[in-house]
């Protein structure tokens, strides 16, 4: 991409593709510096203690989960096998079959 550059440049055909080329380059670069800066608040915002589920909304706990037995938990009317997980949700969830 520099070579290509650096070719229209000296050929002094056409000003305006190199400035739109490195006009496009800045932006990218400036796109993608802000793009880390973002992950790197946001990764650290996720350790954070202080931080509450939910939009600081404060939730009573309705049910409590049993053991049942056999690697089954029983919350509410719902039993699940903690052995048999589907997959992993956002901050530490899980998804049980």
């Amino acid at each position: 991409m520099i070579t290509v550059m650096y070719l229209l440049l000296h050929d002094g055909a056409n000003i305006l593709v190199p400035i739109s080329l490195y006009c496009c380059t800045f932006l990218c670069l400036c796109l993608d510096a802000l793009k880390v800066r973002e992950f790197q608040q946001l990764s650290q915002g996720s350790r954070s203690i202080n931080r509450s589920p939910l939009g600081g909304r404060n939730l009573a706990v309705t049910a409590l989960a049993e053991d049942v037995g056999g690697g089954n938990v029983q919350v509410g009317k719902i039993t699940f096998n903690t052995h048999e997980i589907l997959g992993n949700g956002c901050e530490g969830t899980f998804v049980f079959k």
